[in-house]
């Protein structure tokens, strides 16, 4: 079985001829249907690239005829495997033609897939066959070997590795860095893209909001992404900056079946999101950079390689492009087979040869202790001497992302954890996709926006500017670690530029409760004259305040005046644990208060006895008690609220 992971965790491309499986961990993908036959799908036939399509299928149609080719391959026997059949000699016109004409009569012309050319030479041709039609096959003059897509062995094309070396990394100080442009800031931009212009003077993200970079970060620079297509029609408004709709490039598969670049099959969204981070107007790490959309179909291992030789092929159509390119691919193979290790280590390394670079992602199997480092192809090249750049995925916080996977063959991180990017179809941007998928374009645009200044900061001689901007991604100029060991991509900008958001003023502390006061009342017989209350409220304060807390053993301070009098009283202030003792004056203010707006203007107390009641300020709760009970109130006085209340003399 041969597998390809876009490396997102829990999605995998699984195919022997194919069948597509996919545990996702949120949700489980629809099952496929058996749609309909291959030789249902419309015949668009483009003359000369996707400029030229003319047909009234919705995008919707688009996406339904590619279902139904996974379907057709669906319903292919089991005993039928993909190969790829090599020629002899792939320069030999006459003899891969004949060889052509005799694989589509033992197989079926529809099973035998246009011949891959590249360097021109027919490199293979594709077919589904069984295990006798292989060994007839095998048997033709002009068939040097029969390779099968799917087979699993050890791969042996990986370049020697030597180990990174501190003074390369130290090339680049990030003092020396210098810009050539004018910076702007997106406000309250998504988190992977604030975590590119974090300056290491502030290592807290969370005092960041936004994405400050080069005003014409990207321009004149291009990113080749390949995937399974890009929305981009739908998503018009984001996806602002591209090349023309026949400049996108397509495998010989897609090409026949006239699929367009705008349409993105991809499962979960994959292919469009990947391109998001890279050059999405909202959450793409470069604002300028031309998309370029490499489509495949099942992503299988020829079509990885088919696909770079048409980025390789395009580059050298536009020489304009060379150096101002980047490549960029979300997906890697988990089988290990010595033909295709040696066809995808020699397509990658023809483009190192033009000056472009490619990025790839980590992987995301770490979650496995046998596991933890990079174990897919093509990441498992990366070396000094072979330098592609490989991405991991860190949290927001700057720590490696618990499933991406590390070791010697890591370039650099970027968030890959929570990203935001606009699904396939639906215009509402969703914020939980993660994998070293979704870090490796925003890396992939970081390169692009370095590759358009007017002044790269590294070398970028012929033949040099692929490996110097793979040492120059992780020196101090353009990473640097939030975590010890977790070095993330970083595009310079310093605090000036992107300073800390200031803290909000701490809350003002809530306002006290309002004052609670009880009266007693006259009516219960027990008061004493105000001037008395008054001149005991006075003695009190000044004892209490100078004791400064508690009787012993007690909440409260506590006093009795006037013992054995008519106007004997208690004063008390209770003082929970915890609460401030109030001032003298505090005391003095809030007794007499008690005294003065209990008992007062009422008719029937003209004396202005006072009995006494509680008040509460805050925690704290002041006591004046009458204790002595007054016989029935004096006749004169009983005449004199009489005469109040009746003739109105008072």
């Amino acid at each position: 079985m041969h597998i390809l992971r876009s490396l997102v965790p829990g999605l995998y491309l699984v195919s022997s001829i194919i069948a597509v499986k996919i545990p996702l961990s949120t949700r489980d993908a629809a099952p496929n249907e058996n749609i309909g036959e291959e030789n249902s799908l419309p015949q668009l036939k483009p003359e000369s690239g996707v400029a030229s399509w003319e047909s009234s299928l919705t995008p919707s149609q688009y996406d339904e005829a590619a279902r139904q080719a996974l379907a057709k391959r669906q319903e292919t026997p089991a005993e039928v495997q993909r190969y790829a059949v090599v020629p002899r000699d792939g320069k030999d016109s006459s003899g891969t033609t004949q060889t052509e004409q005799l694989l589509q009569k033992l197989v079926g012309s529809e099973n035998v897939n246009k011949a891959f050319v590249w360097k021109e030479a027919v490199q293979w041709w594709a077919c589904n066959m069984t295990s006798e039609q292989v060994d007839e096959a095998g048997k033709y003059e002009g068939v040097r070997s029969i390779e099968r897509i799917a087979k699993s062995a050890p791969m042996h094309s990986i370049p020697p590795h030597t180990a990174r070396t501190a003074p390369i990394l130290d090339k680049y100080p990030a003092s020396k860095l210098k810009r050539d442009a004018s910076l702007l800031s997106q406000n309250d931009a998504v988190a992977e893209l604030i975590a590119v212009s974090q300056p290491s003077t502030i290592p807290d993200i969370k005092k960041l909001k936004h994405y400050v970079h080069d005003s014409d970060s990207g321009k004149n620079s291009f990113i080749y992404h390949i995937g399974a297509g890009v929305n981009y029609k739908k998503h018009a408004n984001e996806f602002s900056n591209l090349v023309p709709d026949d400049q996108h490039l397509q495998i010989s598969r897609i090409k026949d079946w006239g699929l367009p670049p705008w349409v993105d099959h991809s499962l979960d969204m994959h292919s469009t999101c990947t391109a998001n981070k890279a050059v999405g107007t909202n959450y793409g790490a470069s604002k300028h950079a031309k998309l370029v959309v490499v489509k495949m179909f099942l992503q299988e291992s020829d079509e990885i390689i088919e696909a770079l030789a048409e980025v390789a092929q395009d580059i050298r159509a536009r020489p304009e492009r060379r150096k101002k390119s980047v490549v960029t691919m979300s997906m890697g193979l988990t089988e290990r087979n010595p033909f295709w290790g040696d066809k995808l280590s020699e397509v990658i390394r023809d483009l190192f040869k033009l000056d472009v670079p490619v990025i790839v992602p980590a992987g995301n199997e770490a979650g496995d202790p046998n596991r933890q480092h990079v174990d897919s192809y093509p990441a498992l090249f990366s070396n000094f001497n072979f330098p592609l750049v490989v991405v991991g995925s860190a949290d927001y916080d700057g720590s490696r992302s618990p499933f991406s996977q590390a070791g010697p063959h890591l370039t650099v991180h970027a968030v890959g954890n929570g990203v935001t990017c606009l699904p396939n179809d639906d215009s509402t941007p969703v914020s939980d996709r993660k994998g070293t998928s979704f870090a490796a374009p925003v890396v992939a645009a970081q390169a692009a926006n370095l590759l358009s200044y007017d002044t790269v900061p590294f070398d970028t001689s012929d033949g040099d500017l692929v490996a110097n901007l793979w040492s120059y991604l992780q020196s101090p100029a353009s990473s640097w670690a939030r975590v010890p060991g977790v070095s993330m991509i970083w595009n310079g900008v310093q605090e000036n530029n992107n300073p800390a958001e200031a803290a909000p003023p701490p809350s003002p502390p809530p306002p006290p409760p309002p004052p609670v006061q009880q009266c007693n009342g006259v009516a219960s017989k027990k008061y004493v004259t105000r001037d008395t209350v008054a001149k005991n409220v006075l003695e009190f304060c000044s004892m209490a305040i100078k004791q400064g807390g508690p009787d012993p053993n007690s909440g409260s301070i506590g006093r009795e005046f006037n013992t054995d009098t008519v106007e004997q009283l208690t004063i008390y202030l209770d003082i929970p644990p915890g609460s401030p003792m109030p001032s003298e004056e505090d005391c003095k203010t809030h007794l007499l208060s008690l005294v003065d707006n209990c008992d007062g203007n009422d008719p029937q107390n003209p004396k202005n006895y006072k009995a006494g009641g509680s008040l509460t300020i805050g925690t704290n709760v002041y006591h004046i008690t009458p204790i002595r009970a007054h016989k029935p109130m004096p006749e004169d006085v009983k005449v004199a609220l009489t005469a109040c209340q009746f003739l109105g003399i008072c």
